[in-house]
């Protein structure tokens, strides 16, 4: 038995920082998500601030894009723990909630293999 553990590139870390002016302490998560449908994120108690997409290249996409994403990034998450959704880009079909824990001092990696 083996465990995937997603690991984050610090310069393409650094560069998604840079390129948006984040901080760690504006509560930030990244998640990666091995799907063969297109999804979009969501936070049911509060939304963040924004949310981007990005394709297993690491470039940012739109989620409207006929691109696979191959993860996300929310920013501005308020302090404490949040239900993470995941549903199909129509809406119709929810995929999977999570649980996302953020204390503003610390980036929160989420993983999830839907294949």
């Amino acid at each position: 038995r083996f465990e995937q553990v997603p690991v984050v590139n610090t310069q393409w870390f650094k560069d998604i920082k840079d390129r948006f002016g984040l901080k760690v302490d504006d509560g930030i998560a990244v998640g990666f998500i091995k799907s063969n449908e297109a999804f979009v994120v969501s936070i049911a108690e509060s939304p963040p601030d924004e949310i981007l997409y990005f394709d297993r290249r690491g470039a940012i996409i739109k989620p409207s894009e006929d691109i696979l994403p191959a993860g996300f990034i929310l920013f501005g998450l308020e302090k404490g723990l949040h239900t993470l959704l995941c549903e199909s880009r129509s809406g119709s079909e929810l995929f999977f909630t999570d649980m996302v824990y953020n204390n503003h001092q610390s980036v929160s990696v989420i993983y999830k293999d839907l294949r």
